[in-house]
């Protein structure tokens, strides 16, 4: 966690309708065709009743789907209705739940409720008398092996962030985006979620699964009921980018952030407290993989999630601050920080010695979680600098002083004086002069090719960059 004290420099200082058993076999359309010829008495063809639609939603999974209107696509997996199955592990095992109106899942003395809002599906979790680890929601659906899918990371990212085909084995924290190129879909987790939250994908269906351990035990929430998340998914639109889908999803995510006035510019050169992550979850980002908590402890509260204490942790740095003190959260998890601090350092340390450590940790982090920027909070690709002159090539650490300038994200530099010769203040004077200026955001236009984009979008021009 760092408080942001970094020699801040603002402006101020220089349906088509579809019959109900399509996709059925015969013997499935001889079943239904009585129940629906009841279910949809008196309310014309084609349309069911609220109650008998969510009752064979759930059996039927896949093989009822609204077809897609015009300039949309069969592909999305509508999130907002209820799950096919829900499961919960406890401390004793592994409980499948069941459901007799979709709505609230019981078993093993576990309830959860699933309730469709407008703004996301709630998902809330009672177990009196139980320690819950996690659950386990899945939606079926077909998810083409020929798209490609992109997740976050649990706090930082460090250079691993890259569009891939389906793989089943695949954790993606928090969100995750679905695309063919022309077709972007987008699903997740609000931000400030009570579980740490992660998915999986298939070609068979959509799998979260929320973590609401209190470290590496089950929670006991004795009478409490847990609000665990609300999970969201947003249909693509034919010619919209992949860029601006994840843009308006990352919104739809997180409706409150708490952004500064002016833009963020200045000199990287003292922090306060850090490392927060790594000291409550025993591991760095790039060890968590599928599990973002080491083993071996537990909370003194065992009565509140790891996800909950974070959130509390963050919350009660807020309130410690003045309320025009900007926070930067640095090893902190994004998805909790959003609307409580006002910047976030979104990748591994760059370097001023080794350039391969900033093209990789850099360049990678910001072209992949630029869409948070202005959604989340401000997004911090880390510093341009260097240790002594020459340590990085000028040539590379030009391109990547320029990129982050002209982004409209914050600019840091870290240069010693000496190193600091009448090129690069020329290009420092320039560079800071355009981060004092509100930019529209930065897009990269080949993120889906490759990791470290080098055909960008800066201030409406393309720009190549030579990485």
């Amino acid at each position: 966690m760092t408080i942001v004290a970094r020699h801040i420099l603002t402006p101020g200082f220089a349906g088509k309708r579809t019959s109900p058993t399509h996709g059925l076999s015969g013997v499935g359309r001889w079943l239904f065709r009585p129940i629906l010829r009841t279910a949809t008495s008196g309310l014309g063809t084609g349309v069911l009743r609220p109650a008998v639609f969510l009752a064979l939603s759930a059996l039927l999974g896949t093989h009822w789907r609204a077809a897609a209107a015009p300039g949309q696509d069969a592909s999305f997996c509508n999130l907002g209705r209820s799950p096919n199955a829900i499961a919960a592990i406890t401390e004793i095992g592994r409980s499948d739940l069941v459901s007799a109106d979709a709505k609230q899942w019981q078993g093993g003395g576990v309830t959860v409720t699933t309730s469709a809002r407008r703004d996301g599906l709630e998902v809330e979790l009672s177990a009196p008398g139980l320690a819950v680890k996690r659950l386990e929601l899945r939606w079926k659906t077909e998810l083409a092996p020929d798209w490609k899918y992109v997740g976050d990371a649990w706090e930082r990212a460090y250079g691993d962030l890259e569009w891939k085909p389906l793989d089943p084995e695949r954790i993606m924290p928090w969100y995750f985006l679905a695309s063919n190129g022309q077709l972007t879909h987008d699903y997740g987790v609000k931000t400030g979620a009570a579980a740490l939250c992660r998915w999986t994908a298939d070609a068979s269906g959509i799998t979260l699964n929320a973590d609401v351990r209190s470290g590496r035990v089950g929670v006991q929430l004795g009478q409490r009921k847990l609000a665990v998340a609300t999970v969201l998914c947003r249909r693509g639109t034919v010619g919209e980018t992949a860029f601006a889908a994840a843009q308006a999803f990352c919104k739809l995510m997180s409706p409150q952030p708490r952004l500064a006035k002016q833009p963020v510019y200045g000199f990287n050169d003292w922090y306060c407290y850090d490392y927060s992550t790594e000291e409550i979850a025993g591991r760095w980002g790039f060890e968590m993989k599928g599990e973002m908590i080491a083993d071996g402890w537990a909370f003194a509260d065992r009565s509140r999630t790891t996800a909950e204490v974070i959130l509390e942790l963050y919350r009660d740095i807020r309130q410690a601050v003045a309320n025009d003190t900007l926070v930067l959260g640095c090893n902190t998890i994004g998805h909790l920080a959003a609307g409580l601090f006002e910047l976030q350092r979104i990748g591994d340390d760059t370097s001023g010695k080794d350039w391969s450590r900033t093209r990789k940790m850099g360049v990678n982090s910001l072209a992949f979680r630029a869409p948070q920027h202005g959604t989340f909070f401000a997004v911090d690709g880390d510093c341009a600098g260097q240790v002594e002159t020459d340590s990085v090539p000028w040539e590379k650490n030009r391109q990547w002083l320029e990129l982050l300038a002209r982004s409209g994200t914050p600019l840091f530099v870290s240069f010693p004086r000496e190193t600091v010769h009448p090129e690069q203040e020329a290009a420092l004077r320039a560079a800071l002069a355009a981060a004092s200026r509100k930019l529209p955001l930065g897009e990269p236009l080949d993120w889906q090719e490759q990791r470290t984009p080098s055909r960008w979008r800066l201030e409406g021009r393309e720009r190549d960059f030579s990485w």
